[in-house]
């Protein structure tokens, strides 16, 4: 768009500037190309020829999902109108006997606005195959009944194949979408559907029972198979024994004589959690788990109270708070290196802080006890008043630092210094 006041500008420019040096043709022995500019007539045959064509699109574009459709039915109401408008009205300027170039060059800016509005509310890419298919695995999800009985499926295949054709009708909606991520879309759609299929449950009882021995039989297999512990590809301890206990629990069902095609499916459905859950460690989480069990075992022999070696109950709760977030990420088979790393971070600052806390709290009881047993006055082995004020200062700031639960290490070992100089200032200050 604007092509033709581009040129406009170009001609305007190469006139100006042959002009502005007195001649044009060039006597070098490379002479320079100049650029013969077009007539009003050639502006006016390609700016009608062009507003045609742009009128014809903006009059067939229709709602759909191909390549130059409307997005939304309300895309064609609220951005046609504005760029007919604008084309319409720019065709009447160059239809005019007396239109110059400039007045061409104007008119296709006009163009601009509403014609990129216009091309905004149109697909880039043809989805209409993709479209295709979430109408068709939609049909057959509502056509396919959630249940135990033959022709229905188990929830957790219904709640897999809801899931792939929402995830499909998004990137079916998403703007900026080439044809390479539309057809990976409906293989990923397709992939799900012929899992769906595969879930329902057979009509016949025989191939239902014999198709239940058979997953339960590889399932079991692949647990007994896992290692439990927190290292990468290790399965949590807690995750695996669950599964493999409700594993083992359908597996006496299927293999029960008698047993019906109800027994068969609760066997089955029982097993969607657990198996959901069971899933290997993407990193190595071993020296989290070391670190939360060193703070576990240090835990009980952190006392609350006010005598020395103990903790005030703030500490005591943060720390342990600590912990349950530790053990909370430790159990995230998901969490990734970093986040692992990072974890043991924290739990080993709150494992320091606490420790921190008693040295404080000790140093606290002691400053206490040399401020009470010194009194104020002028004479040996006593302090100012000011001295006392200063250093009776510094132990209620230590105690504030003490007592908040949110206090961090670095705050305080720096309370623990602050304390230790004060204590130093006041010492030096008893009168000799």
């Amino acid at each position: 768009m604007n092509k033709i006041y581009n040129n406009y500008q170009l001609v305007v420019i190469t006139v100006l500037m042959l002009t502005s040096f007195g001649f044009v043709a060039c006597t070098m022995d490379d002479p320079l190309t100049v650029v013969k500019p077009k007539t009003l007539e050639e502006y006016k045959v390609q700016m009608t020829a062009y507003l045609a064509k742009e009128k014809m699109m903006a009059d067939t574009a229709k709602v759909g999902f191909n390549v130059n459709n409307y997005k939304t039915t309300t895309d064609s109401t609220t951005v046609k109108a504005p760029y007919l408008a604008a084309i319409v009205a720019a065709q009447a300027v160059v239809a005019s006997p007396t239109v110059t170039i400039a007045q061409i060059a104007a008119a296709d800016k006009t163009l601009a606005t509403p014609g990129k509005a216009f091309y905004a509310a149109l697909w880039i890419a043809d989805r209409r195959q993709l479209n295709d298919s979430i109408v068709a695995a939609t049909a057959l999800n509502n056509a396919t009944l959630e249940g135990t009985l033959g022709g229905q499926v188990l929830p957790d295949a219904k709640v897999a194949f809801t899931s792939a054709i929402s995830k499909a009708t998004s990137t079916r909606g998403t703007s900026a979408l080439s044809a390479l991520q539309i057809k990976l879309a409906v293989e990923t759609l397709t992939t799900a559907k012929k899992s769906f299929v595969s879930a329902i449950i057979p009509l016949d009882f025989n191939a239902f029972l014999s198709k239940s021995k058979a997953y339960v039989t590889a399932q079991k297999a692949l647990v007994e198979a896992s290692v439990a512990g927190f290292n990468k590809g290790d399965y949590m301890p807690l995750t695996r024994t669950n599964y493999l206990t409700v594993i083992l629990a359908a597996n006496d069902s299927v293999n029960k004589a008698g047993i019906s095609h109800v027994s068969i499916s609760k066997a089955l459905t029982n097993m969607i959690a657990p198996k959901a859950a069971f899933l290997p460690f993407v990193a190595d989480h071993r020296p989290l788990n070391d670190t939360i069990v060193l703070a576990e075992t240090l835990n009980p022999t952190f006392i609350v109270g006010t005598a020395k070696g103990q903790v005030v109950t703030a500490a005591k709760t943060a720390f342990t708070t600590a912990i349950t977030t530790a053990k909370t990420a430790r159990d995230n088979v998901a969490l990734t290196e970093g986040a692992t790393l990072a974890a043991r971070f924290k739990m080993g600052q709150a494992l320091f802080t606490i420790q921190a806390s008693i040295v404080l709290g000790d140093l606290i009881i002691d400053c206490t006890a040399l401020k009470t047993s010194t009194p104020i006055g002028t004479a040996v082995g006593q302090v100012s008043t000011a001295s006392n004020f200063v250093f009776n200062k510094a132990i209620t700031d230590a105690t504030t630092v003490r007592n908040a639960g949110a206090s961090t290490y670095a705050q305080m070992t720096s309370a623990i210094a602050a304390l230790n100089t004060a204590k130093t200032t006041f010492t030096n200050s008893i009168k000799k």
